[in-house]
């Protein structure tokens, strides 16, 4: 089992992990097998980045598929391309469209780095780099997005096929070294952009989609499903669906469906785009993660 240990160190300070964690794993006697067991706040004490943890247990896992005579070979597959520390220099200012440029470079993903602001003393500490992630999806959310509790991306003439794999990629990255998740994008949304549309529910899309209207628009479409609307109301539904592109005031027998359809409109066909690059980026490393919607689901009640 000491080769098995070597390997697991030797991976885990290709990703940066301090030399006194690695020691106090060797000294506590945890190797490949044991790090399987354990659960993710026992892992959390010797390796703190939820990345890192998803990273390591990922190596354990192919290490004991593999066995002890390639291990030299899995190191180097879940190692390559892997760069020594960099700094990367942003302006606060201007975060989210430098933010989207740096990363329009596929091989970012690959690269350990750390962020820092540019003018600003003591801005260049590792505690930065997540601070940044937490930053660009405010600003993301602000500028790229529409929605009230819960948001979907905005297209833009100013991003393509780059940009919004690049914003991909971001989303990505925040996970895997400091576990940030963009946690107000709508969940129906994040639901496609890891399993595809299919895997969205009627019942997720329309949760999705009351948070995505506002207080008084929802408590409107609540009142409508439920239960008859006085002259007023029903002016203020007709304005309402107006707004969301119908054409024809659908009878109260009709209404839940009309409100499905704009749900989905609103949620997922006018986001589709950026969806779907995004997905291309974030779907197939985060499907490794987590099993299905249930366990993404679960990101929104921590």
């Amino acid at each position: 089992m000491e080769i098995g240990m070597e390997a697991l160190y030797t991976f885990l300070r290709s990703r940066n992990i301090p030399e006194e964690n690695i020691i106090k794993l060797r000294d506590d006697k945890i190797d490949v097998s044991v790090i399987e067991l354990m659960d993710d706040r026992a892992l959390a004490v010797y390796i703190p980045a939820y990345g890192d943890r998803i990273a390591a247990r990922k190596f354990c896992s192919e290490y004991q598929r593999k066995g002890a005579s390639t291990q030299t070979k899995i190191v180097s597959d879940l190692t390559k391309n892997q760069l020594t520390n960099a700094d990367i220099k942003l302006n606060r200012t201007n975060l989210l469209d430098e933010l989207i440029s740096q990363f329009i470079d596929p091989n970012l993903l690959n690269r350990t780095f750390t962020f820092g602001y540019i003018n600003e003393r003591g801005a260049e500490a590792p505690a930065v780099s997540r601070d940044v992630y937490s930053a660009f999806w405010m600003d993301f959310y602000d500028y790229a997005t529409e929605g009230q509790d819960m948001r979907v991306p905005i297209l833009s003439h100013k991003r393509m096929e780059a940009e919004w794999k690049a914003i991909g990629r971001i989303l990505l990255k925040g996970f895997q070294d400091h576990g940030y998740f963009p946690c107000m994008l709508a969940k129906a949304f994040t639901a496609a952009l890891l399993f595809g549309e299919k895997s969205v529910t009627p019942d997720l899309l329309f949760e999705s989609f009351l948070s995505y209207i506002s207080k008084e628009e929802r408590d409107l479409v609540n009142k409508a499903i439920e239960e008859d609307l006085d002259y007023e109301e029903e002016e203020e539904m007709i304005d309402f669906l107006g707004r969301m592109g119908v054409k024809c005031i659908p009878v109260k027998e009709n209404l839940k469906a009309t409100l499905f359809s704009v749900a989905h409109k609103m949620i997922i066909q006018k986001p589709k785009y950026a969806l779907d690059k995004m997905s291309e980026v974030v779907g197939p490393k985060l499907r490794q993660v987590f099993d299905n919607v249930d366990r993404l689901q679960q990101l929104y009640d921590i």
